[in-house]
C-alpha cells in the first residue's frame, strides 16, 4: 500500500508541475491599455447614440440593451 501512496504522490506532483509549466510558459495575449474615446461621437441625445451604435446587432434581447442610468 505504501508504494501506490508513493506513485500516486509522483503522478500528482509530476502532473502539478506540468500544468505549472504550461501555465506559466504558455502564449499570451497581448492586453491593450490605451483606452481612446472621443467625445465628438456622442450627440446631445445619448439614447439616440446608444440605438445607432447597438442597431447593427439584430440579436440584442429585449431589455437587455444599453442606457443610462442617471443619479439625481
Amino acid at each position: 500500500m505504501r508504494t501506490f501512496g508513493k506513485i500516486l504522490g509522483r503522478i500528482f506532483l509530476t502532473l502539478a508541475i506540468v500544468i505549472g509549466l504550461l501555465y506559466f510558459l504558455g502564449p499570451r495575449e497581448e492586453i491593450d491599455t490605451i483606452i481612446m474615446f472621443d467625445n465628438n461621437s456622442i450627440d446631445d441625445n445619448i439614447d439616440v447614440y446608444l440605438k445607432r451604435t447597438e442597431g447593427s446587432y439584430l440579436d440584442i434581447t429585449p431589455g437587455t440593451e444599453k442606457r443610462v442610468v442617471w443619479h439625481d
